[in-house]
């Protein structure tokens, strides 16, 4: 243990937090820990400590414990692999796995990124939290079962958080992204934010804005292309679709219903000739050969007209009032941007 760890014992004095925090650390010890929430992993874990830092751990008396447990931000011990830090970088880092790197591009060891490269102009700054979490979350000091020191190099799948920023890097290539519309950027700048949740706050609006300048940061000129913007859940851009402007779809939409109320007034149109030249049907007579008498009507062509007519005042033409009616309905609440049910955003826009 570190003289400034030693420093730091004796001049603290724990409370109930910490005392209590002294016992979950003795539990885990002995493997007795008893956590809430997701059983992924434990709250507290200190199984990838070394042999050595965990005999001194128990060792103490509670007291000595609770001064070293974490508890209300206290001084925490808990295992960190080493980083591998190249000649080039200098390192800010605590004893609880959190870093900020300034060096060269790398995006894993020596010989990696544009740094690895010997390029110039690739100047780098790595934020990183939990380096080696992997997919267990559990960074260690030394290998279960070797029981070396474990010594890590930037790992962008395995790191639990991280903020990466490079003069010229390929951001698509180290982060594994798929390509969308825009494609991968080589040796370009580039900064990447990677975490389980990535969460970006505004407390006037956010804008992602892209096309500012005419030349990029290697002098590339811009002026001639126009760069959008790739929404890609999943990592997947096998289905990649643009999206709608919501003005432009009102002004179809409109338009669209205006057609139909058009056709639902033709339709209606001809249902009153129909109607009508029915009513003449149903009626009519012939005259006869013999001395040019009028006929009788038809009594089954009678009933039948008559049913129709029915049928057709019942059905069809209050069905065509009811669908202007509903037509009209449709664009009030949905195309007016003053109802609730208004189908464009009042917030957020795109081009």
């Amino acid at each position: 243990m570190s003289e400034e760890t030693q420093e730091t014992m004796e001049k603290y004095d724990p409370g109930p937090e910490e005392k209590s925090a002294s016992e979950t650390l003795l539990k885990t010890m002995s493997g007795n820990e008893e956590t809430e929430g997701p059983k992924i992993k434990r709250a507290f874990d200190i199984s990838g400590l070394s042999s050595e830092t965990t005999g001194i751990l128990r060792k103490m008396n509670p007291e000595e414990r609770a001064k070293v447990s974490g508890a209300g931000c206290g001084k925490l011990i808990e295992p960190v692999p080493k980083f591998i830090q190249t000649a080039c970088e200098n390192v800010i880092n605590n004893e609880n796995n959190a870093f900020i790197v300034l060096g060269r591009d790398r995006p894993g060891n020596r010989e990696s990124g544009y740094g690895g490269k010997g390029y110039t102009q690739a100047g780098s700054i790595d934020i990183v939290v939990g380096r080696g979490a992997g997919p267990t979350g559990n960074p260690m000091e030394v290998d279960p079962v070797t029981k070396e020191k474990i010594f890590k190099h930037p790992e962008f799948h395995n790191d639990a958080a991280r903020i990466y920023i490079s003069q010229k890097t390929d951001i698509d290539e180290n982060f594994d992204l798929a390509a969308g519309t825009i494609g991968f950027h080589k040796e370009f700048s580039g900064i990447g934010i990677k975490a389980d949740g990535v969460r970006i706050i505004g407390r006037q609006g956010i804008k992602i804005i892209t096309g500012t300048d005419t030349f990029g940061s290697q002098g590339q000129k811009l002026s001639n292309y126009k760069f959008g913007i790739d929404l890609i859940a999943g990592n997947d851009d096998s289905d990649l679709q643009p999206l709608v402007k919501g003005h432009n779809l009102i002004f179809f939409m409109d338009e669209l219903i205006k057609y139909i109320a058009n056709l639902s007034g033709i339709v209606d149109g001809f249902l009153q000739s129909q109607m009508k030249l029915n009513e003449e049907l149903g009626g009519h007579i012939h005259r006869s050969p013999h001395f040019v008498k009028k006929t009788t009507f038809s009594l089954k062509l009678q009933n039948k007209t008559y049913a129709t007519l029915v049928t057709q005042l019942e059905n069809t033409k209050l069905g065509i009032l009811k669908f202007k009616n509903n037509l009209a309905s449709l664009n009030a609440n949905y195309l007016k941007p003053d109802k609730p049910e208004y189908i464009c955003s009042e917030y957020n826009f795109s081009n």
